[in-house]
């Protein structure tokens, strides 16, 4: 998107981009939905980080964001270990950890315990709320699971000048992927811990604008209205 061919090619590329993160925020708002489908190699979001968190182990490829009473928590499973990470996640931005899987003493006692199976593992708790849960309810009806293909990459866009977007920040490596559209977050696990992201709606209303209409009174009825379907 740094080199502009002319002026309807960059508009059909950022109308496939829009509507691409259209497609994709509401699939991600779907428990279960997108399986089956291949995600592009690279998504560009007009997004900002908002809150980053280094993992003590590498993150794996779920996770769920599930609602309790007034709280939301996001759980984000381990690559290789049983147990979840868990971020009080109410206020984005001033996400919290919760509580985490204590280090086990003993590779064999991992390998002994299905990864299926987090609620065995140890868990150490960073929070006084005693009602903070270890690991998502299977059976709730209010959890926002992670897309089940995500990017490799991800990039995140200033697009609030249609004509010259820039890239503001490169998140590769990406292990999971899960969109809360209702309040423009999204979440996204890497190599390097989880990134809060705030999705930022007016730049896509800003790129899906059309010009302003100048139509001349010499102009024939149907030459005005022409014009008039690609203006405002």
């Amino acid at each position: 998107m740094s080199k502009r061919v002319g002026e309807r090619t960059h508009g059909n590329r950022t109308a496939h981009t829009v509507l691409l993160i259209g497609l994709l925020l509401a699939a991600a708002a779907v428990p279960g939905s997108g399986a089956g489908t291949t995600a592009p190699k690279t998504l560009e979001l007009p997004a900002t980080v908002i809150a980053h968190f280094d993992l003590s182990t590498p993150a794996g490829n779920h996770m769920v964001l599930q609602r309790q009473g007034t709280k939301r928590y996001l759980f984000i499973d381990q690559s290789s270990k049983p147990g979840y990470f868990v971020f009080d996640v109410t206020q984005p931005e001033f996400a919290a950890l919760v509580s985490r899987p204590e280090p086990s003493s003993s590779d064999s006692d991992e390998t002994t315990t299905a990864k299926n199976e987090p609620a065995t593992a140890k868990v150490e708790t960073a929070s006084q709320d005693a009602n903070v849960p270890v690991a998502p309810d299977a059976d709730s009806k209010t959890s926002i699971r992670n897309n089940p293909d995500p990017a490799d990459t991800v990039k995140l866009m200033d697009l609030s000048d249609p004509d010259h977007p820039s890239t503001l920040q490169t998140i590769k490596n990406v292990t999971s992927f899960l969109a809360d559209p209702g309040r423009s977050v999204i979440f996204v696990t890497n190599d390097e811990g989880l990134w809060v992201l705030k999705f930022h709606r007016e730049q896509v209303k800003v790129v899906n604008k059309k010009p302003p209409c100048d139509l001349k009174p010499d102009r024939s009825p149907i030459a005005q209205a022409s014009a008039a379907a690609d203006c405002q």
